[in-house]
This record gives structure tokens, sequence and C-alpha cells, in this order.
């Protein structure tokens, strides 16, 4: 898979040491692909972009993410981006290239 974002979810949060548990499910997608909806039971996730910078955009199934445009997050390569959500929020995550 080429221009890969991992996107790892988790239960809970170790507050001893700062930091996500394990993740429970993890997602790999292209940039400028839409995540499968997160579980049920997810109420962190992390996003990484492993081989290309991107931006992001979380909501419904009809989310849509687009580079360079106000509301939309944006994520450089090799780094991991973590975000509190509502256990079965049913949230997606919309990818787009950066341009």
């Amino acid at each position: 898979m080429a221009d890969e974002v991992i996107i790892e979810e988790y239960s809970a949060f170790d507050a001893g040491t700062q930091a996500p548990t394990v993740p429970h499910k993890t997602q790999v997608i292209d940039a400028g692909d839409k995540s499968a909806a997160l579980s049920n039971t997810t109420k962190i996730i992390g996003i990484t972009a492993r081989e290309v910078s991107f931006w992001y955009k979380l909501g419904a199934s009809d989310v849509s993410a687009a580079a360079e445009t106000d509301n939309n997050l944006f994520i450089p390569v090799g780094t991991t981006r973590y975000h509190n959500v509502s256990k079965s929020s049913g949230l997606y995550i919309d990818t787009a290239q950066d341009v």
C-alpha cells in the first residue's frame, strides 16, 4: 500500500504512563481514502502519517476532507496525532492528499 495512513483505536488511556493502552483495532488506508466506522468501544484514536503528509477530518459517513481547507486538520509525515472520541460515536476519518 502506498501513502499509508494508520488509524489505531484504543478503549482506554493509562494515566500512569500518560499514553493510550494497547490498540484493539487498527485500520490501514491510503491517503485520499475514508476509514471504516470507528469501533463502538473506541475512546481514543491515533492517526499516523507513515509515508506522506495529508489532511483529515472526522465526521459522519458523509465526511469529506479537503487539502488546504478550513476545518480540516493537517498531519506531517512521520507524525501521530491523538484524539478523544465518544464511545459508540460511529465516526469516520476521511483523508485528502496534501497538494
